[in-house]
């Protein structure tokens, strides 16, 4: 999932610097190339995650229902006989007795399996911190497209390099360690929703486009408040307001991140019984 959101992104930061050299010329086509590549590579990525998500739900009832006396054993299988026609010992009987040691019994052995063993495998695939880390991950070239607009500005504009670089890495570090996960994390909530897989083609697709289509629309949402915020409260010209307001908006950026992680958190032990 998050190699195809990294190729995903480096693909899309690479194509920008053309796609702004033709921009005059193009018009709004770049603007739909890059909704274009945006779409097709989260609609792979929700698609990937929700086969993900029911692999995730398949492991935790495997978990929960697990019985020692239920596995299946290949030399039980084959009747305690090898290919040649000689005898095999029984492992399961040698694994029964070194359980019964170990644990007390085989039912203790189920209980742990179900209890403590399935909370541990189940929170670390789905742990708040190792998703959060990931997604940062996977979302580094964001950070490109705003070191090449702090370049630019920092060798035509030396009056006011150093406002203009506060905002800019800001409003980068907004995007890569805020807006983009905070993003991720609301889709993968939508998408363990609608994991469910559909026999109609057409409701299979709904479902992978419904998180695509709610999250394509928080990026842009997040752009048009940023612009309000400094409509409202910063003068166009004055340079050190918008490095002000730039630097308070990514801290409430922070702020709204660190509450979705606390309610993607509490729904994914809701919904795995952790």
């Amino acid at each position: 999932v998050f190699i195809i959101a990294h190729m995903g992104e480096c693909v899309l930061i690479l194509m920008m610097p053309l796609l702004f050299r033709w921009g005059d010329s193009l018009g709004a086509s770049y603007i739909l190339t890059l909704f274009a590549g945006i779409l097709i590579s989260f609609t792979i990525l929700v698609h990937v995650a929700r086969a993900f998500a029911r692999d995730l739900d398949m492991l935790q009832k495997s978990l929960a229902e697990f019985r020692v006396q239920n596995a299946k054993c290949a030399c039980c299988d084959s009747h305690h006989v090898d290919a040649w026609g000689e005898p095999l010992a029984c492992d399961r009987e040698v694994l029964l007795r070194c359980i019964n040691v170990w644990f007390g019994s085989t039912e203790n052995f189920d209980l742990r399996v179900q209890g403590p063993v399935r909370k541990t495998v189940l929170g670390n695939l789905t742990s708040p911190v190792h998703f959060y880390r990931r997604v940062v991950e996977s979302a580094c070239p964001v950070m490109w497209l705003f070191m090449d607009v702090l370049a630019k500005f920092m060798t035509t504009d030396e009056w006011r390099t150093g406002p203009i670089a506060i905002e800019t890495i800001f409003a980068g570090l907004g995007y890569w360690l805020a807006t983009i996960p905070t993003v991720v994390m609301l889709a993968m909530m939508m998408t363990y929703a609608l994991r469910a897989k559909q026999d109609c083609v057409l409701c299979e697709g709904l479902r992978t486009l419904a998180p695509v289509a709610i999250s394509g629309c928080l990026i842009p949402l997040s752009h048009i408040i940023e612009q309000l915020i400094f409509t409202e409260f910063t003068e166009p010209d004055n340079f050190h307001q918008r490095a002000v307001a730039q630097t308070l908006i990514f801290c409430g950026l922070v702020i709204v991140t660190i509450a979705i992680g606390l309610a993607f958190s509490r729904a994914r032990r809701y919904a795995l019984a952790l």
